[in-house]
């Protein structure tokens, strides 16, 4: 892809799709239950995104789907703002962010546009954090994984994850409890 090669892009999703799909899946499974936008969806539609990447050069498989984490994290958030619109504003109800949906053991469906404004505001405060969210929670990665896209420890990595957990939970909240 580096290099021009047009025919990279999908030689690189074909290779990752099962991963794209599986992160794409448990991404979803953790919005409204009324979602109509499926893991398939998801992959392929952040695809036609990857395809057109005229940004930095692609490093690696993790910094791929680093990317590709991105890329989904706009496509949710772009879905559930022209869902929002055509029901004209309709009865969002926020709910929380906590420490366990981070984690990817969520309950409760999850409100991405409550999200995506919090993830806003934070990008204000450390933009870095916001990176790490969606290495992490969007994109799947592990520890070491995301530790070694942002240049860091493992140790300064959960450190850090463990700040923007808990900085999402109390904004999700406050915006919950109001």
């Amino acid at each position: 892809m580096n290099d021009g090669d047009k025919s990279a892009p999908g030689r690189l999703f074909k290779t990752l799709y099962d991963e794209l799909h599986a992160i794409a899946h448990a991404r979803v499974r953790n919005i409204a239950p009324n979602q109509t936008l499926g893991a398939t969806d998801v992959v392929h539609e952040a695809y036609l995104r990857l395809a057109d990447h005229k940004g930095q050069p692609i490093e690696n498989r993790r910094h791929f789907l680093g990317i590709a984490g991105k890329a989904m994290r706009h496509l949710l958030i772009d879905h559930a703002r022209a869902k929002r619109r055509r029901k004209r504003g309709g009865d969002r109800v926020r709910e929380a962010l906590d420490a366990v949906m981070i984690d990817q053991q969520q309950q409760e469906p999850l409100d991405l546009l409550a999200l995506d404004e919090a993830l806003q505001q934070l990008e204000n405060e450390d933009p870095e954090l916001v990176r790490l969210v969606e290495y992490r929670y969007f994109a799947g990665l592990s520890i070491d994984q995301t530790a070694e896209l942002l240049g860091s420890s493992p140790s300064s990595v959960t450190r850090r994850w463990n700040i923007a957990k808990a900085w999402l939970y109390r904004e999700l909240k406050d915006t919950n409890d109001a």
